[in-house]
């Protein structure tokens, strides 16, 4: 990779003094890429479509930065001015760390309010075109598990992967008769994609920017910064419901209901992931076939205490509504 030469493309040309890989996500090649000019994400896409996946990205970008306060990243323009130079991005490399399910509540608090805004600003957008089919389809997520052949010793791990399954369809459902509205969301809100820097957050990894529940956002908010080895945190349950309430103000009363079934849903489905990666032999999330059956029954146990306490946690939910501010 020539890295100066690319980021010539974008119209830098300073040296690059650093470049550093970047291994948390699994789909493009990031790198951290510093310069005189300033410190940049560099991404090689890895999309069938990368033009409809950028344009996706200008659309998002320009209709969320109307609202001020929302705070994602800049995306740099080639001299033709295009988003991506056919196999790159640049974008600025903003301040802060990744939320953690260890960072301190009030971080997590601030993360979560920075997630509500960002969906609360996505209303109204239009014409993105659908270049993730079937991101959040539990319903396809579950057949295609009832047909999984895994390695041998798992079968009781696809049994109750397919028990939560057909619980986490619930949601789904509802979605599809319209009892729920369908908005646009982020559609991929773990902690890893909500950067902090003390009491302010940034959203990144605006490529899933699409029609689907704000439950989702929620839940996978909840699943990844709120988990620690398959249990609930009950002090970062309650920072990110806090936050995430205050940030995204549209929700209806039925959306309300639906958070805590987000949670165990986005759970199982990212659980059956990992059961299909793992029959078809480890290739998407690169963990040993250990590693990936040991992460899809952590997430099943976590998806279950959370079915098992919906009722108690619908009443937090309700309570913390109107709770006060503590930061």
């Amino acid at each position: 990779m020539d890295t100066e030469k690319i980021l010539k493309s974008f119209g830098f040309d300073a040296p690059c003094t650093a470049c550093t890989p970047l291994t948390e996500g699994h789909l493009h090649a990031t790198y951290r890429v510093e310069t005189a000019d300033g410190c940049f994400i560099l991404q090689k896409l890895r999309h069938e479509d990368p033009a409809a996946l950028m344009e996706n990205i200008a659309l998002v970008t320009a209709h969320v930065r109307e609202h001020p306060g929302v705070n994602i990243p800049q995306y740099f323009r080639t001299a033709e001015g295009w988003l991506h130079d056919g196999c790159y991005r640049l974008m600025d490399c903003l301040p802060g760390n990744p939320l953690t399910a260890d960072s301190p509540p009030a971080q997590t608090e601030a993360a979560s309010f920075a997630v509500g805004r960002f969906d609360a600003a996505l209303h109204g957008l239009k014409g993105l075109r659908e270049v993730w089919p079937a991101f959040h389809d539990t319903r396809a997520y579950l057949e295609t598990l009832r047909h999984l052949r895994l390695p041998e010793g798992h079968t009781a791990l696809q049994r109750k992967a397919v028990t939560i399954g057909e619980a986490a369809c619930g949601l789904y459902d509802r979605m599809q008769d319209g009892l729920l509205p369908v908005r646009i969301v982020h559609g991929d809100t773990r902690a890893a994609n909500i950067l902090v820097s003390g009491k302010k957050a940034a959203v990144i990894d605006l490529d899933t920017v699409g029609s689907g529940l704000a439950a989702y956002d929620y839940g996978d908010g909840i699943r990844s910064a709120a988990q620690h080895d398959g249990r609930l945190d009950r002090e970062r349950f309650r920072a990110f419901t806090r936050g995430f309430l205050r940030g995204m103000t549209l929700l209806t009363e039925d959306e309300i209901r639906s958070l805590v079934p987000g949670i165990y849903s986005v759970t199982a489905e990212l659980a059956m992931r990992y059961l299909n990666d793992l029959a078809g032999g480890c290739t998407y999330f690169r963990r040993t076939p250990e590693q990936t059956a040991a992460r899809a029954e952590e997430l099943l146990a976590f998806a279950f205490e959370v079915l098992e306490q919906e009722s108690m946690l619908q009443g937090e939910v309700q309570a913390l509504r109107h709770a006060p501010v503590p930061f």
